[in-house]
């Protein structure tokens, strides 16, 4: 698929799990219906935190070490730092509620999608990698927003969880902004 196309599928794909629309790359989805608008158990969205901690961090490393930028840099090392942070957060928090992580289709998309912007920053010239990196973030935080405002928070009855959500629905609108921020410095 043309690079242009993919994040036009990514995004499509994003929101689709997000909303509950029932369609990941223009395809039905595995549970459609009221199934696919129906908030995250607490278990599938420690499932689904930790698949975007890790692509998150997988993603940053690759643009660390490929990016001529100086925004692009700082923004990987950011995600690098508080996605490993995060992700220790949610694995106290999982380990004390005594809840196992679920695997669940959201986060097998969602894993899915790191692939394909993995594949796209890969085949990036060194000189636009950070540009297209910029461009992943702004919108792969966008939809993360979406995902725990309509999926996770909905989903999530122990205090003890909506704390340490809530803690990273912050951080993902600060992330979203930084990165937008750099975007439009650079132009």
């Amino acid at each position: 698929m043309p690079r242009s196309t993919s994040w036009i599928a990514l995004l499509a794909s994003i929101m689709a799990l997000a909303c509950g629309t029932g369609t990941t790359h223009g395809s039905p989805s595995a549970s459609s219906g009221a199934e696919s608008r129906a908030p995250l158990s607490e278990a599938q969205s420690v499932d689904v935190l930790t698949t975007i901690n890790r692509g998150e961090i997988d993603l940053a490393r690759l643009v660390d070490a490929r990016a001529t930028s100086a925004s692009a840099h700082e923004m990987a090392q950011m995600m690098i730092t508080q996605h490993t942070e995060a992700q220790s957060e949610i694995a106290v928090w999982s380990h004390d509620a005594s809840v196992t992580p679920a695997q669940n289709d959201v986060s097998s998309e969602l894993a899915r999608q790191v692939a394909a912007v993995r594949a796209d920053l890969r085949a990036a010239s060194d000189a636009s990698v950070g540009h297209t990196y910029l461009v992943s973030q702004v919108s792969m935080h966008r939809d993360a927003l979406a995902l725990i405002d309509h999926r996770m928070i909905p989903g999530a009855h122990d205090p003890a969880f909506r704390e340490p959500l809530a803690r990273v629905r912050a951080a993902v609108s600060a992330h979203m902004a930084h990165a937008q921020h750099m975007l439009d410095d650079a132009r």
